[in-house]
């Protein structure tokens, strides 16, 4: 279970701050800022915009996670008239400076001349949710492996052309997890992304098995032994691969 005893008083803030904690969201401020500088020295300058505060970046994530806690076909429902509307939240931030958040928003602004990796943008949030798994929680002895569904993304989703809604649905990427199987709780995620080439890419999703064995690897990096017994789908698992998890003590 938990790691962490939480006081009764904690908000769901303190809660989503275990994983994403103040200095990942200042990063995001100081990356979308730079970005926008950048990109107006580039294109032009946008009066419209001032740089982003870490109050606002709290604020317009809090919008974006709103969409899949209240499922709606836009985000930006919130500040119309209809029945996905939310008139106490709408009150926060304007429609406007919404879109502008949105427009420069970056985790990572600039690729690094040494980056290679496809998911150089957004991989310091992704290290910052592993690093909160791993310290937060205790995960019981059963887990399981699996690739959850994902729900298309609903920010824009109402103001897609169809062709782009049908480009959109060949999604470039596919994500897994491993979780205690008592609670549900996520101990590790793993993004493969589907285009490229090599070990990483298209290569990979030729071989299905080859794929799905990188992927339990990946899962599994932090599980040697402890003693874990991990449950998969018959897609997953295969003789070389149980063989070599039960020399590390994962069964």
């Amino acid at each position: 279970g938990p790691t962490r005893k939480m006081p009764l008083t904690a908000s769901a803030m303190d809660f989503f701050q275990l994983f994403v904690p103040d200095n990942v969201l200042k990063n995001m401020v100081v990356q979308t800022n730079m970005y926008a500088k950048k990109y107006q020295e580039r294109f032009g300058s946008d009066d419209a915009w001032i740089d982003v505060t870490l109050s606002e970046m709290k604020a317009f994530l809090g919008y974006m996670i709103s969409t899949s806690i209240h499922h709606c076909e836009s985000v930006l429902s919130i500040w119309s008239s209809g029945f996905y509307s939310n008139k106490s939240i709408a009150l926060i931030m304007t429609q406007l400076r919404f879109e502008k958040i949105l427009k420069y928003f970056h985790i990572v602004a600039f690729r690094s001349s040494q980056t290679t990796h496809g998911l150089y943008k957004i991989q310091p949030f992704l290290d910052s949710l592993q690093s909160g798994f791993d310290s937060a929680f205790r995960p019981s002895q059963a887990q399981v492996l699996h690739e959850p569904l994902i729900d298309e993304d609903p920010v824009f989703i109402a103001t897609c052309t169809e062709r782009e809604l049908r480009k959109r649905k060949k999604r470039k990427f596919s994500l897994w997890v491993r979780q205690c199987s008592s609670t549900g709780f996520i101990c590790q995620i793993y993004v493969h992304l589907k285009e490229g080439s090599g070990a990483d890419g298209l290569d990979a999703l030729k071989n299905k098995p080859q794929l799905h064995s990188m992927v339990a690897k990946n899962l599994c990096q932090n599980a040697s032994g402890k003693n874990y017994i991990i449950f998969t789908g018959p897609s997953i698992t295969s003789l070389n691969l149980f063989e070599e998890f039960e020399k590390q003590g994962v069964y």
